[in-house]
């Protein structure tokens, strides 16, 4: 779990990743983890609204 926090006056380019350990991580980190959810989420987490199939298989199926 992470938590970002966006710097109202400077975008999304200036932001403070928070861990669900508490620490913060830096921009380049912050991708990898953003990146690696991503990745999770739509080869390895299977959805409800998809009968159980992770997106990757729904959109093979639907392809």
């Amino acid at each position: 779990m992470w938590t970002v926090f966006q710097h109202p006056e400077q975008g999304l380019h200036k932001c403070i990743v928070i861990t669900d350990t508490g620490t913060t991580v830096g921009r380049q980190d912050a991708s990898r983890i953003i990146a690696d959810w991503i990745l999770f989420y739509n080869t390895q987490r299977p959805h409800q609204a998809l009968k159980m199939k992770t997106p990757a298989e729904a959109y093979a199926l639907a392809a």
